[in-house]
């Protein structure tokens, strides 16, 4: 399934709509080059969650835990020597909580990713940049569902009204 966010409040209204739809035990793998947007993602799920407090890149804390409804468990591991350096800091423990995790740069750890999961890659297409902020670029977001609670929630996300406008139905190139 695929949608396109043609500017930045896109990306934010997608991420409000998942973070709705989002349930504890639930993982969210973000994929996207740097400047893709997954950081402002993460910041759209956690309104839509209901988290009041400022969510920014745990890049180099790793990790941020923000509290609400539904905790959120934030990883990013872009600064990781080794991907089993995550393991150390309890990432695991983290997937076993009732809160939701979502991991940026999830490509980075891909071994240690849970099974089923919701996995989003954020493509922006720099060949056609007319600025030269990335955020502000239209990108596909592609969603890949592994398991049944995952397949229900992309159902679900492919059924809210609020998003119809940016689903597509091609795997097609970005149109803005």
């Amino acid at each position: 399934m695929a949608w396109v966010l043609s500017s930045r409040a896109d990306t934010a209204r997608f991420g409000e709509a998942l973070g709705r739809h989002l349930r504890p035990g639930q993982t969210v793998a973000l994929i996207g080059d740097l400047g893709s947007g997954k950081t402002t993602m993460t910041r759209a799920i956690a309104r839509g969650m209901g988290i009041t407090a400022h969510v920014t890149s745990p890049t180099f804390g790793l990790i941020h835990e923000y509290p609400g409804p539904i905790p959120l468990y934030h990883f990013d591991p872009y600064r990781l020597q080794r991907p089993r350096d995550l393991v150390d800091l309890g990432f695991d423990e983290y997937l076993e909580r009732d809160g939701v995790v979502i991991v940026e740069w999830a490509n980075m750890l891909a071994e240690l990713l849970p099974p089923e999961r919701l996995t989003l890659n954020m493509e922006v297409d720099i060949s056609s940049m007319v600025r030269y902020d990335l955020e502000d670029e239209p990108r596909m977001l592609r969603a890949n569902a592994t398991g049944a609670d995952y397949a229900g929630l992309l159902d679900s996300l492919e059924g809210d009204a609020s998003l119809k406008d940016l689903l597509v139905q091609a795997d097609g190139p970005i149109e803005s």
